[in-house]
């Protein structure tokens, strides 16, 4: 009578299972790493920039002025309680936290002002096309972006016409007009 060895190890009928229980594992595997990438929601960031204005006029700050719709936005997200500006007046001092440049350093300005002399920063401190801002990085990062109310940062834009609201058909047709380009 010969003997045989039994093979040590993993018969066909279990070897098959491990095959299929993997399988079945690499596909949950994957199906789990679809369904979490692609839905991760970015935070909305929101930046109200006033001119002449001390952040302790904000009720969330602690002032006396009621501003409700303020203080939740702030309550529901990050604030600042220390925000210093880089020039005394709006112009300036906006095109500083829109490009994190000191407003002396625009290209417009640079261009106009004689290099000889000291420059003179007053409402001239325009965005040239080529300069990058805040909203373009923002844009790159997959943000949507959008800016209202004052600006004057621009030399070429002028007034709209009608009586300047939004249902106003003359102003609304040329925002559309605007945006369609």
């Amino acid at each position: 009578m010969t003997w045989q060895k039994e093979p040590r190890g993993i018969s066909n009928k279990s070897e098959k299972l491990m095959k299929k229980i993997v399988l079945i594992l690499i596909a949950w595997l994957m199906l789990i790493m679809i369904c979490c990438t692609g839905n991760e929601r970015k935070p909305n960031v929101v930046i109200i920039y006033t001119d002449d204005h001390n952040f302790e006029h904000i009720g969330v700050y602690g002032g006396n002025v009621l501003t409700p719709s303020i203080d939740r936005i702030a309550n529901g997200g990050a604030r600042f309680n220390r925000f210093y500006v880089s020039s005394p007046v709006c112009t300036p001092s906006r095109y500083s936290v829109i490009t994190g440049r000191y407003a002396v350093r625009s290209k417009v300005l640079q261009k106009r002002q004689p290099t000889d002399q000291p420059a003179f920063i007053r409402w001239n401190t325009f965005l040239s096309k080529e300069e990058k801002t805040s909203a373009h990085l923002f844009k790159e990062a997959g943000y949507a972006t959008g800016m209202v109310g004052k600006y004057h940062l621009g030399g070429e834009f002028g007034h709209i016409g009608g009586d300047e609201r939004y249902d106003d058909p003359a102003v609304r047709d040329t925002i559309d007009a605007i945006y369609r380009k």
